[in-house]
């Protein structure tokens, strides 16, 4: 199910890869089966620490969308969807915003009780 979603295209499920947004592989120690149904219909309402999105206006028109991963030295590490670190200089940023919104799409609208209740068991077990 986690395929047919497309989660694993952005989350990871254990060690290995580039993660592109969090890790679910302990997500049950962390989210309380209600808190982790909430996040997958309302992923929004709160962001995981360390993957608000950032767009990174640069001077000369583009953008960058991802998650920072660095901010030192005169240069900005941004994180892609595609999981690929791309290194700004600062003075090649025109602005820098954090968006309120999460990248998670909701994905569980097309499931049914019982699919959706399948997902919640799946996720609770990767912690045990």
């Amino acid at each position: 199910l986690t395929r047919e979603l497309g989660c694993v295209s952005c989350h990871g499920f254990g060690p290995g890869g580039e993660p592109k947004g969090p890790d679910l592989s302990k997500v049950s120690g962390i989210l309380a089966r209600r808190e982790l149904a909430e996040a997958i219909l309302v992923p929004s309402k709160t962001i995981s620490q360390g993957f608000p999105a950032t767009t990174l206006d640069l001077k000369n028109g583009t953008s960058i969308l991802g998650f920072v991963v660095g901010d030192a030295g005169g240069s900005v590490t941004i994180r892609t969807v595609e999981a690929k670190n791309i290194k700004v200089a600062s003075s090649d940023i025109a602005k820098r915003s954090l968006m309120e919104v999460s990248l998670m799409p909701p994905v569980a609208g097309d499931l049914t009780v019982s699919e959706f209740a399948s997902l919640l068991d799946y996720l609770e077990s990767l912690g045990k």
